[in-house]
């Protein structure tokens, strides 16, 4: 791992995304201490979509809520999400990873600082983890996971990868 890590509270999204990729394992390469909830590892285990993930624990610590789920949270968000946010302000952790729209709004009015699966890519990218992203975000996409053509664009070109089609 590299020297200098900061804290990054991530959800079930991007873990399932970063699993179908097949860099799952490359997450713990990057500057982060990654830290997860009971919540996040429940929806793992729940997890009805195409084929059963099973994330490697050993670089990601699974933290307890020091409280019960804030209600707001839950009222907007599933129980991941609303955990992963939640945690994040117990702990003042600054950086959560997040894919899903609403999570990700209620984690920046929340002052947290957002990234997701695609990100991640980026920076193992950046961090010569990564050759290319483009094969890996095609496994991640034909395992369902679903990104705008747009956000896809923007990452391939800031990769140097994107052509036009």
């Amino acid at each position: 791992m590299p020297e200098e890590s900061s804290p990054i509270v991530v959800n079930t999204g991007p873990l399932i995304a970063l699993t179908h990729g097949g860099v799952i394992d490359l997450l713990s390469r990057l500057p982060y201490q990654c830290i997860s909830t009971p919540q996040v590892f429940d929806e793992l285990a729940n997890d009805t979509g195409p084929g059963k993930v099973v994330v490697p624990g050993d670089f990601i610590a699974i933290e307890r809520l020091e409280h019960e789920l804030d209600a707001q949270l839950v009222e907007k968000l599933d129980p991941g999400e609303a955990s992963v946010i939640q945690l994040a302000r117990e702990r003042g952790v600054k950086r959560v990873c997040i894919d899903e729209l609403r999570g990700r709004r209620a984690a920046r009015e929340a002052g947290l600082t957002v990234t997701g699966s695609l990100g991640l890519l980026a920076q193992m990218k950046q961090h010569q983890l990564l050759v290319k992203i483009k094969p890996v975000l095609d496994k991640m996409l034909a395992a369902g996971f679903f990104v705008s053509e747009e956000l896809i664009e923007q990452v391939l070109r800031d990769a140097g990868e994107w052509t036009e089609s």
